[in-house]
């Protein structure tokens, strides 16, 4: 576990492991007849398709633009032919669903191993790559499928570092996560090495909506519809999990839109990201990296880790997510009074103004959430497209 700073020195040349990478990138794009065989499944509205197909779309560019800053000329002329390739097959992609027509061409369907961007073995499983769903600071992460102990195929999540340098981190992520066990947080599943010495990190896949995806899913990008009742338990669960591992001496350190996923069939949010959490920190410790706008100036000032960090990336990413300004706290005129004085409470500049009992404040958020929504409130579904009625309003919650 990495608790005090490490210069890092350059990375080496890029390996034959990176130049197949974007080898793999390029014959998949330059083999795809139709927009769905490279983007795939894209549900919801239409706006909530644009959504998702400019996230999958900017993860691939953003390979394609790196290859093409590669000291090997030949990555270079692959980065740039590929991104030539799916930027026409991007623009494909959104001339049809704009017509309503996406969805009718031919799919690759990945669990029968017709398609896959390559495969990972583990000690417990082999894991076939779906999708690169993030190009971190230290990590690729993909989406991944396995076979199951029951003969089932299953999604994973894998984290592979970028550099050898990157491992302490990916290691951290794998010690923290296997000794954790909750509903709003990924199992752990195994952590291995490359044969070229990076690690490897898997946990089971959390399938749903980033904060992100979730403020850009309406047509204007302007957060939560009924907000007054979603950001209620989305604030509840969220406290839960972070009373929870603030309860195991776990601070996580980047709590950040990107890392909060909300499972609105189920009315859960699961944290991800564990490779800067810190486990008992003491004197000279401190989060490794901060995020603009979500880290609190503490981090800044590279203060021991405590669990108000948390509580503050959370309080403003309840921000961004009701199309606010997280920046300067500013929410919309629609959310109900008591919510933007707890929000405000949870991102005072001073950690001495912030509480640090996440437990606490979840138990003072259910007298809000009576208070604004009634004691017996009903299970609204989270609608992602302006226009659309709320259903199953008459399941309690």
């Amino acid at each position: 576990m990495m608790t005090t700073d490490q210069q890092r020195e350059p990375g080496p040349e890029p390996s034959d492991f990176a130049l197949r990478d974007i080898q793999i990138l390029r014959d998949l794009v330059l083999s795809a007849t139709t927009s769905e065989m490279l983007f795939g499944e894209l549900e919801g509205a239409d706006a909530e398709k644009l959504a998702a197909l400019n996230s999958k779309y900017f993860v691939l560019a953003k390979r394609c633009k790196e290859a093409t800053k590669s000291p090997d000329p030949k990555a270079v002329e692959l980065g740039q032919d590929t991104f030539e390739a799916l930027s026409e097959i991007y623009r494909a992609a959104q001339e049809s669903i704009r017509s309503g027509s996406y969805g009718q061409g031919a799919k690759w369907k990945v669990t029968s191993g017709s398609q896959s961007l390559g495969t990972i073995a583990g000690a417990l499983h082999t894991y076939s790559l779906v999708e690169l769903i993030a190009d971190g600071d230290v990590a690729l992460v993909y989406r991944a499928e396995y076979q199951n102990e029951k003969g089932e195929v299953a999604n994973a999540c894998i984290k592979v570092a970028k550099d050898c340098v990157d491992n302490p981190l990916v290691e951290n992520e794998q010690e923290i996560l296997a000794t954790l066990n909750h509903i709003s947080l990924p199992k752990f599943l195994e952590g291995f090495e490359l044969p070229d010495g990076r690690s490897v990190s898997v946990t089971e896949f959390a399938k749903g909506l980033t904060f992100h995806d979730l403020r850009e899913s309406n047509l204007h990008g302007d957060g939560l519809q009924e907000p007054n009742y979603h950001i209620g338990w989305v604030l509840e669960r969220t406290l839960a999990v972070l009373g929870y591992l603030h309860s195991q001496g776990i601070v996580h350190g980047s709590v950040e839109p990107a890392h909060l996923i909300v499972q609105p069939d189920t009315h859960n949010v699961v944290l991800v990201d564990f490779c800067w959490a810190t486990r008992d920190p003491k004197e000279g410790d401190h989060v490794q990296i901060a995020q603009e706008y979500y880290s609190p100036p503490e981090v800044y000032e590279k203060e021991t880790p405590h669990p108000a960090i948390d509580i503050y990336g959370l309080g403003k990413s309840a921000v961004y997510l009701l199309g606010g300004d997280p920046e300067y706290v500013q929410m919309p005129d629609t959310l109900d009074l008591l919510y933007v004085q707890f929000l405000e409470r949870m991102t005072a500049e001073d950690p001495q103004l912030r509480s640090h009992d996440a437990f606490q404040l979840a138990h003072h958020l259910l007298v809000i959430r009576a208070e604004v929504c009634g004691a017996k409130r009903p299970f609204l579904a989270l609608v992602t497209d302006r226009g659309v009625e709320e259903q199953n309003l008459g399941k309690p919650e």
